[in-house]
């Protein structure tokens, strides 16, 4: 008679990397929390509800990433008696539920990209290797200190759940909501002592969100600088919409670690990580989960005891946003609309609309970027736009 062993298993830990690409709807960001006027509208908000629903459900971030323990974390997952999974939404680790987590356990996880565009669309404070530029680049540097060669990459992220402060757990201000775990630091408040990169995210001091639209801006408020949490109509002029703390945490600058040298050594990059043998050369990020950190809240287990609901961490990489050019019947070249503003670049939805435009029948829906594609406009080796052409033909411009 064959024998039968029943192994039931209970979630540690998930983590959702979700790439807002694939999930907004043109200028609305997937993750904000609904307006007064949408929540006094039943009906509206249930379809809303839904929308996003379904967009997260068709969401596949497989096609975007591909998730691997380091050997030294699939080999502690086993002796867990442990399953790891790469999930539509990022990673999961689940342990039979009398397991006992050792309390200096510590998971780690490369991330690699799997798309080839994931560059055009990702809002990112660096391009692959272009324009050129050490803050820019991801090519591997060796160094050779006491005989021994080290290699370093540059402008990798670390997203890990034992920052020395983790604020950003309870960020939503609706107790409706649930609460979002980010392993993402807090966006920095802007520092007029700093040199910025294009797609560099800040704060202010009074709390407004703002993404650098060129490098080596100017202090805020300026048009170096696009303010994320305020709607702009055609007529130029802002319209109050959301505060800073209703947005995610997005993946910044901030998550690429500063690089500690040896004492002596000349030559390693200042920003990224040590590559050891158990991380891939392609790397993009390295996902640590820590089993107690300092911050209660985002410990795997509470005083060594379950919790009723296992911690799922985020990490959110925002669109990149363009300034969006069409063809132009009497011009016979690119221009932009006389009311301009960089763009979201989403799969879903137009980020830009008839309303936002000056003049032109009020028929006229542009056409959005599509494949995400972009040029840059530089000078010294500095990036001073970014902009899509769109082939519609059109008379607006």
């Amino acid at each position: 008679m064959a024998e039968f062993i029943k192994m039931g298993y209970k979630r540690l830990f998930e983590v959702r990397i979700l790439h807002h690409y694939f999930l907004d709807e043109g200028p609305e960001d997937f993750m904000v929390p609904f307006s007064v006027a949408l929540n006094a509208n039943p009906a509206a908000k249930t379809a809303k509800i839904s929308g996003r629903e379904r967009r997260l459900a068709a969401y596949d971030g497989r096609k975007i990433f591909k998730i691997t323990p380091t050997p030294r974390c699939a080999k502690q997952i086993g002796e867990l008696n442990g399953v790891f999974r790469q999930t539509a939404l990022g990673l999961l680790v689940a342990v039979p539920p009398e397991t006992t987590v050792p309390q200096d356990a510590q998971f780690d996880f490369s991330v690699t990209v799997q798309s080839s565009d994931f560059f055009q669309y990702t809002c990112l404070p660096f391009f692959k290797n272009t324009p050129s530029g050490l803050a820019r680049n991801q090519k591997i540097v060796e160094v050779l200190h006491e005989n021994k060669v080290y290699r370093y990459k540059p402008n990798v992220f670390v997203f890990r759940n034992n920052h020395p402060t983790n604020e950003v757990a309870t960020r939503e201000p609706e107790t409706t909501l649930p609460k979002r775990y980010y392993l993402t630091k807090e966006i920095p408040t802007f520092d007029p002592g700093k040199t910025y990169l294009a797609e560099s995210f800040v704060k202010s001091a009074d709390n407004n969100l703002y993404r650098a639209v060129r490098d080596k801006p100017s202090a805020l408020p300026s048009d170096h600088w696009q303010q994320l949490n305020i709607y702009v109509n055609a007529s130029d002029t802002p319209l109050p919409k959301l505060t800073f703390a209703r947005f995610p945490a997005y993946v910044t600058q901030a998550d690429i670690p500063d690089i500690v040298p040896f004492p002596g050594m000349v030559g390693a990059p200042s920003k990224g990580i040590l590559l050891t043998d158990e991380l891939p050369d392609d790397i993009l990020a390295l996902v640590q989960i820590h089993a107690t950190p300092p911050h209660v809240d985002f410990r795997l287990q509470d005083n060594g005891q379950w919790r009723p609901s296992h911690r799922v961490f985020d990490i959110h990489f925002k669109n990149r946003a363009t300034y969006w050019r069409f063809f132009s019947k009497s011009a016979q070249q690119y221009k932009e609309p006389p009311f301009s503003a960089p763009r979201a670049l989403t799969l879903y939805g137009n980020a830009m609309s008839p309303e936002f435009l000056v003049s032109g029948p009020s028929s006229f829906l542009p056409q959005k970027p599509y494949p995400p594609a972009f040029m840059v406009e530089s000078s010294g080796g500095d990036l001073l736009k970014m902009y899509s052409n769109i082939t519609q033909l059109t008379d607006i411009v």
